[in-house]
């Protein structure tokens, strides 16, 4: 993450983007124009961070049925837990 970052503060230059360009062979096309702008690091560190809050969504969302239905079935758990506790 940090390596990303940093490319938003020093930029390779002019250069080594018409070698990429070249070497992908896209010189002369359309989309050597439209591709190196598409996804910037800025919108990189976002799509991140937006990832990173939908993993902590479906945690939230999975264990939210679990939370709600507990209060109503909580004596069965107990009941369950007394008779295996009991010796005899």
């Amino acid at each position: 993450m940090v390596m990303i970052i940093f490319t938003m503060y020093f930029s390779a230059g002019m250069i080594p983007g018409y070698m990429n360009i070249q070497q992908l062979g896209l010189y002369n096309t359309r989309w050597a124009i439209l591709l190196p702008g598409a996804i910037s690091t800025f919108n990189m560190v976002i799509m991140h961070t937006a990832m990173q809050s939908i993993k902590y969504a479906n945690i939230v969302v999975a264990t939210l049925p679990i939370l709600l239905l507990y209060p109503f079935l909580q004596k069965y758990f107990v009941k369950g837990m007394m008779v295996g506790a009991v010796k005899g």
